[in-house]
């Protein structure tokens, strides 16, 4: 878990850095970062896709992975208590570099999560991208939902006591779908 934590923080950083250098001695052609706070959109950074979307995707793939790792840790720690009585303590605890809390995403490494008791137990945790996606994960003792909403004014982890239906993401609609994440 760590290390490939390390490995896509490496990477997003080489991305950040090779757009930059883009950006600054290609004349304007390149894609442009904001810096956190900024520019406008969610939590305060601004991120134009540009002409590849190379930074969009790494934010993206960034909270996805800190999505994937905290299944992982949620696993574990669901195998001690059970789904439905996971808190924000207990997943504090199991991931270095990631904050849990109970209210609304602030960015990738800050990973809202709610629990639902009812029929057995299940989590959901959500976290927010630079690129303005919130992306989420439902997870249960037998089953995994994906979910994304692009443009999210919040993203905050809903509570869901059954499986989130499928569907396409959309501005104000959260996709689910099983198996990974959909396109946001």
């Amino acid at each position: 878990m760590g290390l490939v934590g390390l490995l896509v923080s490496l990477a997003v950083l080489g991305m950040l850095a090779g757009v930059s250098l883009l950006a600054l001695g290609g004349g304007g052609a390149g894609p442009a970062v904001t810096l956190p706070g900024e520019g406008g959109g969610p939590g305060g950074s601004a991120v134009s896709s540009g002409s590849g979307g190379a930074v969009a995707l790494a934010a993206d793939e960034a909270a996805q992975e800190n999505l994937r790792a905290a299944l992982d840790a949620l696993v574990q720690t669901a195998a001690v208590d059970g789904y439905g009585s996971v808190t924000v303590a207990d997943l504090e605890d199991s991931m270095r570099g990631v904050t849990f809390v109970s209210g609304p995403s602030t960015g990738a490494s800050v990973l809202s999560l709610t629990t639902d008791s009812a029929a057995g137990g299940a989590v959901s945790m959500a976290a927010l991208a630079a690129s303005g996606t919130c992306w989420l994960t439902w997870t249960t003792a037998t089953t995994t939902s994906f979910g994304a909403e692009p443009e999210a004014a919040s993203c905050v982890a809903p509570a869901l006591a059954l499986p989130p239906a499928a569907g396409s993401p959309a501005p104000g609609h959260i996709g689910w779908q099983t198996g990974a994440f959909p396109r946001g």
